[in-house]
């Protein structure tokens, strides 16, 4: 798949998680990893709540807690936002300044 060690490949990506991507003050990398594993938390809920009910409930309760933290509108706007930001690179993309 690919000629680089896995090791190296996820260096790289946590090197590119750990900058993350910011405007207007929010780091929308970060927010969509939360974003994406609260919805995988969600919906395996019963799975994983069944092997470790406790780890479960802190881990939603801590990534519920960084997504109301870190975004500072109404949590339901941030899938429109991140559709908003992706039209606006696309565009980018096809009319370059």
């Amino acid at each position: 798949m690919t000629a680089l060690p896995g090791h190296a490949v996820r260096q790289r990506f946590r090197e590119f998680t750990d900058r993350g991507i910011e405007r207007d003050g929010i780091n929308y990398l970060q927010m969509a990893l939360d974003v994406q594993l609260l919805y995988v938390l969600k919906k395996y809920r019963d799975f994983l709540a069944g092997i470790d009910r406790e780890a479960y409930a802190g881990a939603r309760s801590e990534l519920e807690r960084r997504i109301t933290t870190g975004w500072p509108h109404d949590a339901t706007l941030i899938l429109p936002r991140f559709r908003q930001l992706d039209r606006e690179r696309w565009q980018s993309a096809q009319n370059p300044a």
